[in-house]
């Protein structure tokens, strides 16, 4: 019989460490579910932290309702009763004329191509020299702000 490679070493070292790397993999993942600190974290406590997460899970659900009518139970009496409540609280719907399609651009006002011809031109040199005439210094603005308009204007 031949002695190993060191690939084929690699991969029985590999192999040998994996179901305990999956068995901390799942502890851990309990463990971020049932979002608990007690347990210092290397406990084999991973019943622990199913029973955590899934009682949290129970506490998070309606099972029955009290009300003058009597106790509603079931998911689709409860669903039913839900919906019709709050339907009751907030009214029907209103009717929208919303369009969600991207390509629809009708409600939308457009510029005409004279008026997007003057909003891309050139400045004149008249504007520039206007631009240059304004005080843009604040006595309330910081030192930063005043470096960036005058870079971006001047």
């Amino acid at each position: 019989m031949q002695p190993l490679s060191f690939l084929e070493i690699d991969l029985k070292h590999f192999y040998k460490e994996r179901p305990t790397f999956l068995l901390r993999e799942d502890e851990i993942k309990w463990y971020q579910r049932a979002k608990t600190t007690r347990l210092l974290s290397g406990d084999c406590n991973t019943k622990y932290f199913h029973l955590v997460a899934n009682g949290k899970h129970r506490r998070t659900r309606i099972f029955r309702l009290d009300q003058e009518e009597g106790i509603i139970e079931g998911d689709q009496n409860l669903k039913k009763f839900i919906t019709n409540y709050y339907k009751g609280l907030f009214g029907e719907p209103t009717v929208n004329n919303f369009s969600l399609v991207e390509s629809d651009t009708s409600d939308i006002p457009q510029i005409s191509h004279l008026e997007n011809e003057v909003l891309t031109a050139e400045f004149s040199k008249q504007e520039v020299n206007t631009i240059r005439n304004i005080n843009f210094y604040d006595e309330n603005a910081n030192d930063e702000s005043q470096t960036v308009i005058e870079d971006h204007f001047l």
